[in-house]
């Protein structure tokens, strides 16, 4: 199949960003099956980590050329990741900034894609092997930093330093997040465009889930958790090696990290599935224009909130998350219609192109027409 722009992934990658506006938008108590006016709860932290799935997948596509070839031509797509990676950081930087007072992943995508620019060469089965290991290990690492390190001790060297704070103290820890980037590089080597691929990734997406939130949800019944009304609390102190059994969004544990990754493959078997078919690709359309745009409609929802102000506070109704929605994918759609690629994205891809150009090649670095997540 062709290695272009796959509809299917900016699909999966659209809907994992307006699923990220709509956790910073609306309070909703923690997901209950019995219980539909829970269920946009799924959003909160799972869209997150879909992002970083989606990442990964386009790692995969946009180092494909460079991996086989090797030599020259690796460095070059390894340059390329790097500048992505360093301009990523500076415009989380900046959206930090502004003070929204939301978690920004940008930090951590600048750091796991670091790590990316080598991952890429990798085999499948040393990738698969090395996200387990690390959905396994991860968690206590960051569990052992937070206990010896508390975040509200600003005289340690730990926490004053910025790269360290990412890596550990952040809602998104690099160390475990990673596991998400190779799990996406992995699924980019496949036939996206195959039935029976699609068929796979949703069953073991699901078979990741039951066993992931599964899990979780045994250890939440072990461990007693402190309610907030009917919610669940949303801020949670990192304060014993039990933490580790529970499973909620932002947890840092290996049960939420193996669900999610799950739910994370399920999302896109199906939105690949539905992109199989003309008409699924016409109604998923607005939603692969996201996609395509995502860093742009990642900071500008931030600048949105900054510029609203108390209007755009989180709150229990959806009359806000739905106006940014609407005006997210109208501009997303008519941007992507008249000019193509979104303009951080294009910023960021330029940047790359110029790093990536190395004496003894003459082939020119590759496209991408998203920042966050290089062009599929």
């Amino acid at each position: 199949m062709s290695r272009g722009r796959i509809v299917g992934v900016d699909a999966a990658r659209g809907f994992a960003v307006l699923g990220m506006i709509g956790a910073h938008l609306v309070l909703v108590d923690s997901f209950d099956w019995a219980r539909p006016d829970t269920w946009f709860d799924l959003v909160n932290g799972r869209s997150a980590i879909l992002f970083g799935v989606m990442a990964g997948i386009s790692l995969s596509l946009v180092s494909e050329r460079g991996r086989q070839a090797g030599g020259v031509e690796l460095l070059r797509v390894r340059l390329s990741i790097l500048v992505r990676a360093l301009a990523i950081f500076v415009i989380g930087t900046l959206l930090e900034a502004i003070g929204t007072n939301f978690p920004i992943i940008l930090g951590t995508y600048a750091v796991v894609f670091v790590a990316g620019a080598w991952l890429i060469s990798l085999r499948p089965r040393t990738l698969v092997i090395a996200a387990s290991a690390t959905a396994l290990l991860a968690p206590p690492l960051v569990l052992l930093a937070r206990l010896l390190f508390p975040a509200e001790d600003s005289d340690t060297f730990l926490v004053e330093t910025e790269l360290i704070y990412v890596l550990f103290f952040s809602d998104f820890a690099p160390v475990l997040w990673v596991a998400f980037l190779m799990v996406g590089i992995v699924v980019g080597r496949l036939d996206l465009g195959s039935t029976a691929v699609q068929v796979r990734l949703g069953l073991v997406g699901a078979g990741l889930m039951i066993l992931g939130y599964g899990l979780g949800e045994l250890g939440n019944q072990f461990v007693p958790l402190d309610r907030e009304g009917d919610s669940w609390e949303r801020d949670r102190e990192y304060d014993s090696w039990e933490t580790l059994l529970l499973q909620f969004p932002h947890s840092a544990t290996t049960s939420e990290a193996v669900g999610s990754a799950g739910y994370a493959l399920v999302v896109l078997a199906l939105c690949l599935a539905a992109c199989s078919t003309r008409i699924g690709r016409v109604l998923l359309y607005p939603l692969a224009a996201v996609g395509a745009l995502a860093l742009t409609a990642y900071a500008g929802h931030f600048v949105g909130i900054a510029l609203l102000g108390s209007y755009a506070e989180y709150s229990t109704e959806y009359t806000v998350f739905l106006q940014f929605l609407v005006v997210t994918v109208i501009f997303c759609v008519v941007w992507r219609a008249i000019l193509g690629t979104g303009p951080l994205e294009r910023i960021v891809a330029g940047l790359a192109r110029r790093a990536a150009r190395i004496p003894g090649s003459s082939k020119p670095a590759p496209e991408s027409a998203s920042a966050v997540a290089p062009s599929n």
